[in-house]
């Protein structure tokens, strides 16, 4: 089953990458969502007639083997119908309903915190609490759950999708705000130990916090490159 759905993520990815990025936005997301959900079915019916050997087998493949796809089909909804606002909606408008998706990304992160943490800190003995399948009660979810519902790891693609969508917003609610700044490519030339004695100590420090946890150093990086629009492979040897 993992080499199945390691070849179903890999031709999934080539066939993202072949959309070209000159596509009209929403047509792109749109066709990128296509191609996800067909894996995604795939995926599902494969499963189907292949069930699990073992509690193990069942445990990774929730845990980490559909997590991808998961993840990837939220992130490009998401992306999906911010494109959507962008052209149906004013500076405002756009403004608002992104600082409202950053507000519910906050709640829905908070309200599943104790998953999050459990799962970022490569923890495995509670697993088979998590990560098997167990049918939902008392919600209509019970009238369509099969052998390939597990509720932790749909909401836990929705929190790695909202990590880099949060992202995203974040940049394009910047841009809104200062738009004296759109358009302009700043570069820092540094040597590269000056940079690391900027993002260490802040990072050691604990000085910025996300969603109630310390940021990472990927995560401080990724500030910087996304806030400051700093490419730091460019940063120059001195």
């Amino acid at each position: 089953m993992e080499e199945f759905v390691k070849e179903l993520q890999t031709q999934l990815e080539i066939s993202l990458n072949a959309i070209s990025a000159e596509t009209n936005p929403v047509r792109g997301c749109d066709k990128k969502i296509e191609l996800i959900e067909i894996a995604i079915g795939r995926m599902k019916e494969y499963l189907l007639e292949h069930p699990f050997c073992n509690r193990e087998c069942e445990i990774q493949y929730f845990k980490y083997w559909s997590l991808k796809l998961v993840k990837l089909d939220v992130y490009h909804v998401a992306l999906y119908n911010l494109e959507i606002t962008r052209i149906t909606s004013d500076k405002d408008q756009l403004l608002r309903y992104m600082e409202n998706e950053m507000r519910r990304i906050k709640a829905f992160t908070e309200e599943h915190q104790e998953l999050y943490r459990y799962y970022r800190a490569g923890r495995t003995d509670e697993d088979e609490r998590y990560f098997t399948f167990k049918l939902p009660s008392r919600t209509t979810a019970f009238l369509i759950a099969d052998s390939t519902f597990c509720r932790a790891s749909l909401v836990l693609g929705k929190l790695l999708a909202y990590e880099e969508y949060r992202v995203v917003l974040e940049d394009e609610i910047g841009r809104l705000k200062n738009p004296n700044l759109q358009g302009k490519k700043i570069e820092i030339r540094v040597p590269k130990s000056a940079v690391a004695e900027i993002i260490v100590p802040i990072f050691v420090l604990q000085w910025i916090w996300i969603d109630g946890q310390p940021a990472t150093l990927n995560e401080l990086v990724k500030m910087a490159e996304k806030g400051l629009q700093i490419d730091f492979k460019k940063i120059l040897m001195l």
